[in-house]
């Protein structure tokens, strides 16, 4: 009797050992977005599926309309059929089916022969994210195209967009269309085109840009197309660019832009209440909001006008910076007090590649604005920076001095820092900006502090407001005791009352001040009863 040779054994049990990992089951390693790997999905978006043994043979498939099968796989999310584009051993790309409903639900891939294998994914209404380049999960390079010349030349470094141009990008995600599109099946080349019912926003910088077009890429699968006007105010450099709808955000990509990387002016609002009205009043705190705002934070530059070329003027005098914080796109700066209390000036920030746009202030009197306090707990609450007279003791409420990590205030001294509610007869401070004219001792007549000065901290000088806020607590009227700039300070004032009686106790009790030309602002504190 022969015996085998060894290099048929060898042999033998490879094949044996191969048909075994082929008869293996499917595994689901995740499910990601096709565009930026993220986790959100949606109707109708593209998808991959990551595993082992997800199909019996590497396909792709380049034809549409996508099969339901391919390779030997089926995908069924929610028990609906998905529609595939590209199988192999260890990923599936995939269409979500369009009509599959959000929420939870059973993602399965059952393969000829091997079995199948299921996990759970949470579909959203929305799931934008933009075709990009690049390692996942930074921030990336993106497919962007010139839309002149047909929308074939890429946007590159060599070949920026440029301020006003309106360019093409690609997505997935972006929900349901008009008229609605099967699926696996490819978009229409001819009117009527498949729309977005739910109109996109797209940041681009700091600024949004205008969106033209949002729908099915024609002749795509589950790819939409967004066309794209850029601000004509466009910065120049690689700016962040991201896409929103519904409610949900993209990833974030880099978009290259010709043209320097001067600053952009949004918004100039009261640096306490953070009011949307732009209205200031000399001697202001007030925060600017844009980009560009230089690549170093500095949160305590104050007097200094200017931080790394940085600078922010008022009909060209320049404020006293309180911080520059470049990562957040926000200066907090001191409207000088030398500018007039009425008409319009020019708002600018400038760095080292020259100075923003102007932005249009209007001026005032007085616009108070009372500072916060952040509740941890409560993140509606408009707890106000509030302090019990002559101490750092702030009037909070119980719950939010435990979140904070505030004591009660019993036995401590007056500069610990430690939180309670204030009850009838106390004596508070309100702190504020806006307050407006502040000379010493009041006088119509004074002169009132530099710009750039601080106010004594000794009390030697006692800058009070030419004009008394008229303060409330709980509906109730209180006197006002002292209104000016708080010792040692440039911008921030202060108002002393004594919290009245018959004001009812709660945790948000509200404060009012208000000022004789009609502004005002309010915020809460804890009283005990």
């Amino acid at each position: 009797m022969l015996k085998p040779s060894r290099i048929v054994v060898v042999t033998l049990a490879a094949a044996l050992c191969e048909a075994a990992v082929f008869a293996q089951a499917p595994t689901i390693s995740g499910a990601v977005a096709n565009a930026a790997y993220g986790a959100s999905l949606s109707p109708g978006s593209l998808a991959m599926i990551f595993g082992q043994n997800l199909s019996i043979s590497s396909i792709q498939q380049i034809t549409t309309p996508w099969p339901t099968t391919l390779g030997g796989a089926q995908v069924t999310v929610g028990g609906k059929s998905a529609a595939l584009s590209f199988a192999s051993s260890g990923q599936l790309t995939f269409q979500i089916p369009v009509d599959a409903a959000p929420g939870s639900a059973q993602l399965t891939v059952a393969v000829q022969g091997k079995g199948s294998a299921s996990v759970t994914v949470t579909l959203a209404a929305y799931s934008p994210a933009i075709f990009a380049f690049g390692s996942p999960g930074s921030t990336q390079s993106s497919y962007f195209y010139h839309a002149a010349g047909g929308g074939i030349n890429l946007v590159t470094a060599q070949s920026p967009a440029q301020p006003g141009e309106t360019l093409i990008m690609y997505a997935v995600g972006l929900g349901p269309t008009n008229p609605s599109i099967a699926t696996g099946a490819a978009a229409p080349t001819s009117p009527p085109l498949a729309m977005t019912t739910t109109q996109p926003a797209v940041s681009v910088g700091c600024q949004q840009a205008s969106v033209v077009f949002s729908g099915l890429a024609p002749g795509q699968v589950g790819t939409y197309e967004v066309n794209l006007t850029l601000p004509a105010s466009a910065p120049g450099g690689n700016l962040p660019l991201t896409l929103s709808i519904g409610g949900e955000t993209s990833n974030m990509v880099t978009l290259p832009v010709a043209g320097l990387a001067i600053p952009v002016v949004n918004a100039v609002v009261n640096g306490a209440s953070f009011s949307a009205g732009t209205v200031a009043a000399p001697g202001t705190i007030v925060s600017i909001f844009g980009c560009n705002f230089g690549s170093k934070d500095n949160l305590s530059p104050f007097p200094a006008t200017s931080f790394q070329g940085v600078s922010a003027t008022f009909n060209g005098v320049a404020g006293p910076l309180f911080a520059v914080a470049a990562s957040a796109d926000q200066i907090n700066v001191l409207v000088p007090t030398e500018l007039p209390g009425s008409g319009t000036v020019p708002v600018q920030v400038q760095n080292s590649a020259g100075p923003s746009a102007s932005f249009s202030l209007q001026m005032s009197a007085a616009t108070p604005g009372i500072f916060r306090w952040t509740d941890p707990s409560k993140a509606s609450r408009k707890n106000g920076a509030v302090l019990f007279a002559n101490t750092a003791w702030g009037v909070v409420p119980a719950s939010m001095a435990t979140a904070l990590g505030w004591t009660s205030c019993a036995g401590l001294s007056a500069a610990a820092t430690c939180g309670q509610p204030a009850g009838a007869g106390d004596y508070v401070e309100i702190f504020v900006t806006g307050l407006g004219t502040a000379t010493p001792g009041g006088d119509p007549n004074g002169k009132v502090l530099p710009t750039g000065s601080v106010a004594p901290a000794n009390g030697s000088v006692l800058y009070q407001t030419v004009q008394k806020p008229i303060v409330t607590i709980g509906g109730v009227a209180t006197p006002v005791l002292f209104s000016g700039i708080a010792p040692g300070f440039a911008g921030l004032y202060q108002i002393n009352v004594q919290v009245p009686s018959g004001v009812t106790a709660g945790d948000d009790v509200p404060i009012v001040a208000s000022m004789p030309n009609g502004t005002s602002d309010s915020v809460t504190i804890g009283l005990h009863p």
